[in-house]
């Protein structure tokens, strides 16, 4: 939805995903195949690894919180690990691999000896200025934030209202590095503020309220990214507030 607005930060290329139970551990884990090959759209697989164990868990009637560990290509990889990510920088890099499904395979952790690796972070590549610059139009355009904004606000479910939520979250952080935009979102008229916090405490209400229940990647996809937004806009509304005195109120008075 927000392609022709900004760039999404990760390519959206689909592909395909083998999840294998580790040979030795399908009695533990009471799994219906020992193989599953998805499609990495698969609603439920991503788009991190937390939402893969989780799937797995769903798919054997495993609670959601049963601790595996998921490794691919010798190294166990971390939950908070973006699913695409590890595809493109640790499957893709072995040639072997090109044109053939991602291997991923779930054990029960602490039953094998083979003290493989963690690999805890992958990066991002950046995107260039030039692809989202554009997007300062919408502080002046009648329909720009504002009527964004008036939309986040009319949100009372996260979980129901979360697409919205992705979407207009991806638009604001493109937002922040927009000078134009940036300046407007605390132009008090646009109640930018009061809406993006009244939003966090809806979220973090329903983080609170799930806390019984299958775990959910709410606060890393939403929640999160959320407070990255509303923490430089307080930053830059107090700076606007409260301004850093001048060079000269500061310089001791000399005598003459």
């Amino acid at each position: 939805m927000c392609t022709p607005v900004c760039p999404l930060d990760v390519d959206q290329t689909v592909f395909h995903v083998s999840l294998e139970v580790w040979r030795g551990h399908e009695d533990y884990l009471l799994t219906r195949s020992r193989s599953e090959l998805l499609s990495s759209d698969t609603r439920g697989l991503g788009p991190r690894i937390q939402n893969v164990i989780e799937y797995i868990c769903t798919g054997n009637n495993l609670t959601t919180d049963m601790p595996l560990e998921i490794v691919c290509e010798g190294q166990i990889l971390m939950p908070q690990l973006r699913l695409h990510d590890v595809y493109t920088q640790v499957w893709c890099v072995n040639r072997n691999n090109t044109n053939k499904p991602m291997r991923l395979v779930y054990r029960v952790p602490g039953l094998e000896s083979d003290n493989l690796p963690y690999l805890e972070q992958l990066t991002t590549d950046q995107i260039p200025p030039e692809q989202y610059m554009h997007i300062g139009v919408l502080a002046s355009h009648p329909h720009g934030l504002g009527d964004l904004l008036r939309r986040l606000a009319t949100v009372q479910d996260p979980f129901q209202g979360r697409d919205l939520l992705d979407v207009i979250i991806h638009v604001l952080k493109y937002c922040l590095k927009t000078p134009e935009c940036r300046q407007r979102l605390v132009d008090p008229e646009l109640n930018s503020l009061p809406i993006l916090l009244n939003v966090l405490t809806v979220c973090l209400q329903a983080d609170e309220t799930q806390s019984n229940q299958p775990v959910s990647d709410l606060h890393e996809d939403i929640t999160k990214r959320l407070i990255q937004i509303i923490d430089p806009l307080l930053q830059l509304a107090d700076e606007i507030v409260h301004p850093a005195s001048s060079t000269s109120d500061q310089q001791p008075v000399l005598n003459t």
